[in-house]
Parts: C-alpha cells; structure tokens; sequence
C-alpha cells in the first residue's frame, strides 16, 4: 500500500512539473506566433570619409552585386624616400553594404614616382571588376607620356590581365595625354572604353580626339575608333559618358571645338554597334558648353546633363537638354544663380523610378574655398520638385552618382573639410529623397535656384571617324595593399545593442535537469543621437535558413539581460537582437550568438 501512495505521489510530481512546462511552452510559443518573423539586413544611410597619407583623388564608384560598393581613384603616396617625388597609383576600395572596408589595393609602378589612376569602374558579369583610368610612362624626370590603361580584376582584386593602349612609335611628350574616361559592359559581354588621345586622329599640335575601343573579353580589340576635327574634342573626365542604347549601339556625350558656334558646344554621336555614326549634332550657345552625363530614357530618346555659360547671370549653369531618339530637343532648361559668382559643375543624372530626373553636380560662389553638392529632384518636364545641397565638398573635386538597389543612390566625391584636412574621398549613401538623416552636419536646404526655358536649335555635324590600328601591350603593375582607415561623419540608423553574449545556467533537480539561456548586452555608443526606446530579442534552433528567426521578447531599453528557457540542453539556439527607436523604427539584427 505504501509502494502505492509512493508512486502515486511520484506519478503527481511529475504531472505538476510537466504541466508548469507545458504552460510555459504555451506562453513561449504563443509569443513567437504572434511575433513576425525578420531578418538582419536593411539598408541604411551614411557618409564617410577614407583617409588616405596624401591628395587623393575619386573618380567612380558603383554598388557590386553582394550588396556593397566599388570605389576608385588616385592615391598620393607620402612614405617614400626623402628627395623622391612624390606619386600616385591607382586605388580600389571595396567596400561592405555600411561603408566598412573589406579590402583596398594599389596598382602602379614601384617607385612611387608615377600618376597612375582610375577614372571609371564596373562589375562584370562574373564578379570581378573591369577598370579604366592611365598610366604614366617616364622616360626621364621631365618627360612623360599618359596612356589608356583597362585591368581586369577578381572580386578580392587580384589581377586577372592588364593593358595600356598606347603608339609604340609616339615619342614621350608631355603633349602625349591619352586618358580613358568611361568603360562600360555591352550586352555581349565585351566593354567599350572611352576617353581622349592627343596622339591619334585629326587636329592640330596639342588638340584631342575622343578615342573608342572595343575590347573582349580578355582585353583585346575588336575595333577602334577617334572622332573630331581640327581642335580639341574630348570628355572631361567623368565616368557617364557614353552609354549602350538599346539597340545595340552607343549614345556619347562630349563637347567640341572644331563644330558648333560657340568657344565650345556640347556634341552628341549616336553610333552603331561597329562604332560607326549614326548621328552627330552640336547643341550650343555663343558662350561656352560641356557635356559631364549622359543616358537613355525609359520612353525613348536621351537626356544630357551639362554646363552652359551661354544663358542666365550666373558664372556657369547646369543645362539639361531632353532629346528624341534622334537627337531633336523635346526640353532644354538651365539651372543656376542670378550672380555672376554662382557656379555649377560637372552634373550627373540619373531616371527615377517614378520617371522623372535626380540631379548630383558642384556648386560654389566664387572666391569661397569651399563647395557644394546640390541634389536637384526634377519631374519629367524637367521643372524642380526639390532640392537639397551636401556642403565640405573640395574645390575641383569630381563626383560619381549612381542607383543603388534600395531605390536610394550612391554618390562619391572628395573633401579637405573632413578627415586628414588634406584631400580625402568622401563616400554618401543617399535616400531616395537624397538624404541621409535630420542630424547629419553634411545635409543642408538651398533655395533660388532659377529655372528658366532655354531656345537653341541643334546643328548637324560632318565628322568622319578614323580607325586606329594600336595593339595594347601588357603592363606589370603589381597590386599591393593600403591600411587606410575610414571616419564616419553620419549614420542614419541606429545599431543593435553591443558586446552581445549568451552564458547557459544549469538547474539541477532530483527529477531533471533544465537549461536557462541568460543572454546580457551592452549599449551601443552608435545609438547616442538616437533615442533607444526598447530591445528585441529574436531566436532560431541553429542550422536553420535565416527566415527562421522568431521574435521572443521586447525588453525596455533601461534593462540590459534576458533569461530564456527552460530547454532541455538537446539543441543549440542561436540568438540575434535589435533595436528600437522612439518612432518605432528597428534597426538590423546583430551577428549571432548561441549556446
């Protein structure tokens, strides 16, 4: 009888325990049903600058396919021995999807002597990264010569081939400037590079051609080309020049002095998949114009994107020019000041999702050491729906603007505001809305932009293009890492909590043993501007896809630990946390962490 009461008071024990865990189990369950699953990534804003020893310059960036960025330009050595000139190489910084540096390389000669740089980049199909820019061939200290040169890279930037494009006979002459400006992918697969060359084509001691080369896969040429007259035509250096049309041929925008009636006028050449011009027309007043971008439009035809100091009172003024597919004007308005001292320079632009325009180019008054970035959001008439500016932009700084994949942009230029105070690259990620966040130092509001109707007519163009017969040679640049680091001047979003760590308690009965996963974190310094209202807490059994995170609690921002459990120590859990601002909005998750 006493075997009896025995086990039966064993048998209660047992039912209590199993019932006070299944109630548990329920609770648990029942908030992770309720709770929407999420995962880690979303994108976010920020400015950085990247620090280089010297004047460093920036010419082109584009988002890679992993969700982060490719930078280039020139990077100014400063560590070589007393009494050596000082040089430039080439410079890649690859970058993660918030501005962190994943890895940076240089590409020159080893005296650091040289100007080497890049002016454009892109990702290939592949993965790798094709990049145009020059280099510089000495012959002694006070003679040299600027070549094209096109290397091909890995995506951790190991060098798959390299090319100058270059005349063996050309003597070294400083008057020997061959600068490749732009490279793109064609639909086949091969690229197109372009730039200007004083050495070949039409034109007078010292004058420039624009130069097209076709280049495979593996960097040899399929055809190549100059274009111009007895003067100068040429891009100025910019990374938007010359886009593929969707039929299969090419639109260029440049400027010119041989044709056209003013000192110079932008020149547009719609040219076949050989190369061949299709049509060429000049656009101008009496002053001066020049084309920086230029690109098809999702309903047809082009828009190009210029300066003009033909219209208006200002010093220089944006120009857009809108055109049908066979280069007759649809719009045309300038953007600028009513002061002779206001300035604009070097305008990118991009088509919007809704189909109108977005605007990135220079902006100073004269006699001011510093510069401006104006964002001009324009509808598809061309009038302004608003405007924004990005201030300690440095005096003949460049700037590469390009779409990101969250709908936001991707801009690079340089500064001597920020950073080392000599000249840095300064990278944004914008918004939709080009901007970064109510808090950032660099955003500021301009207003009196004047918007007024231009009235020029285009004028067709003659130019007969000229092959070149240049057989590229190997170069043997080596590539070799840098160790800049990087200072972030804003940040949009907020960061999970930091130094996130998880510690198992064990609690041992006579019955069972149970697991309790204390997990305790920190606040993260990142969140001082913002105003952290609470945590969150997610969990996923270890080897499941990131889908299968469950929200598991919400934890005022005052408390810094969670106990979770029981379990009964047979899986492993993994544990990711965010956190949550006063207007609700929740940052990324944090890097995991398990028992």
């Amino acid at each position: 009888m006493r075997k009896i009461i025995l086990v039966g008071f064993l048998v209660m024990i047992f039912m209590a325990f199993s019932s006070i865990d299944s109630q548990r189990g329920k609770s648990l369950m029942g908030i992770m049903e309720k709770a929407p699953s999420r995962f880690l990534i979303e994108s976010h804003e920020w400015a950085r600058v990247y620090r280089g020893p010297g004047m460093d310059r920036s010419s082109s960036i584009c988002q890679a396919v992993d969700g982060g960025y490719i930078a280039v330009g020139g990077y100014e050595h400063r560590e070589q021995p007393r009494g050596q000139a000082k040089g430039q190489d080439l410079w890649v910084l690859k970058l993660g999807s918030d501005g962190d540096i994943e890895w940076q390389k240089v590409y020159g000669g080893s005296d650091y002597s040289g100007f080497d740089w890049a002016e454009s980049i892109l990702q290939t199909e592949e993965g790798g990264y094709v990049i145009a820019g020059q280099l510089v061939t000495y012959d002694d200290v006070d003679a040299f010569r600027r070549d094209f040169w096109v290397l091909k890279v890995t995506s951790t930037g190991e060098v798959e081939w390299q090319k100058i494009y270059a005349v063996d006979e050309a003597p070294i002459d400083p008057f020997d400037e061959n600068i490749a400006s732009c490279i793109i992918q064609t639909k086949n697969g091969d690229f197109i590079v372009g730039g200007h060359t004083h050495t070949l084509g039409e034109g007078w001691i010292g004058s420039t051609n624009i130069w097209l080369l076709k280049l495979n896969i593996n960097g040899e040429i399929v055809w190549q080309k100059t274009y111009g007259g007895l003067e100068s035509e040429y891009y100025y250096t910019s990374d938007s020049y010359i886009k593929e049309t969707s039929d299969g041929g090419y639109i260029v925008g440049a400027h010119t002095r041989s044709y056209g009636g003013g000192s110079l006028d932008l020149w547009i050449l719609k040219l076949d998949a050989d190369g061949d011009v299709e049509w060429q027309k000049t656009y101008g007043g009496w002053g001066s114009e020049q084309a920086y971008s230029i690109l098809e439009t999702d309903e047809g035809g082009y828009i190009v994107a210029g300066t003009s100091n033909s219209f208006g009172e200002g010093y220089k003024d944006i120009w857009i020019i809108r055109l049908t597919d066979q280069g007759k004007i649809k719009w045309q308005k300038r953007y600028g000041g009513n002061n002779h001292d206001d300035w604009y320079d070097k305008p990118m632009i991009l088509q919007t999702e809704s189909g109108g325009y977005i605007v990135a180019s220079l902006y100073s008054r004269l006699g001011e050491g510093e510069r401006n970035i104006l964002i001009l959001k324009l509808i598809a008439t061309g009038d302004v729906q608003w405007q924004k500016t990005i201030k300690g932009i440095a005096f003949f700084a460049r700037i590469s603007f390009k779409p990101t994949t969250d709908g936001g942009y991707i801009l690079a230029t340089e500064t001597e505001t920020y950073g080392d105070g000599l000249r840095d690259f300064l990278i944004l990620k914008l918004t939709a809305s080009g901007e970064i966040g109510p808090s950032c130092v660099l955003m500021g509001i301009v207003t009196g932009i004047i918007v007024a109707d231009t009235s020029i007519s285009p004028k067709d163009t003659d130019m007969i293009p000229i092959e070149t017969n240049i057989v590229p040679k190997n170069s043997n640049a080596v590539p070799q890492d840098t160790n800049v680091d990087t200072e972030v001047l804003c940040w949009d979003l907020h960061q999970p909590p930091a130094s996130i760590s998880l510690t198992v308690l064990e609690n041992r009965s006579l019955f069972r043993k149970e697991n309790w996963h204390l997990i305790e974190w920190s606040q993260n310094s990142w969140n001082n501007p913002f105003e952290i209202t609470e945590y969150r807490i997610y969990r996923r059994e270890k080897g499941f896809p990131s889908s299968g995170y469950q929200h598991v609690a919400k934890i005022p921002s005052s408390t810094l630990e969670y106990r979770d459990g029981p379990f009964d120590g047979s899986k492993i859990y993994e544990y990711s946390m965010s956190s949550v601002d006063a207007s609700g909005r929740e940052s990324p998750m944090s890097t995991p962490v398990n028992n």
